[in-house]
């Protein structure tokens, strides 16, 4: 998995290029991002390149989202949502919760 960073006005960009989100990247994901988090507290998650997400991958958003949540002032948006991603999000009721962009680059 390769995450990738760039300051984009006020937020941190972070891009995840990766083709899937799941238990078999989980833990990656989650320390690479754990660096990120402890250092910028505004947020874009680009999924543009995630074109499957399952539970695990479900988890490590609510746990970046949960971490922001105890930071004041923190944000944290979600764009470029393909298809199944964003059909998951519809089913589990999670798009009510994120903060959600179609266009990553409409957010800065």
């Amino acid at each position: 998995m390769n995450i990738k960073t760039s300051q984009e006005n006020q937020y941190t960009k972070v891009s995840i290029e990766a083709d899937r989100l799941d238990v078999t990247n989980m833990q990656t994901m989650k320390d690479e991002i754990q660096d990120i988090l402890n250092n910028y507290h505004k947020i874009i998650l680009d999924l543009s390149a995630v074109s499957f997400l399952d539970s695990s991958g479900l988890s490590i958003l609510i746990s970046i989202l949960k971490q922001l949540n105890k930071v004041e002032d923190a944000q944290l948006k979600l764009c470029g949502l393909n298809p199944q991603p964003y059909e998951l999000m519809q089913i589990t009721q999670l798009y009510n919760v994120f903060d959600i962009v179609t266009d990553c680059d409409s957010i800065v």
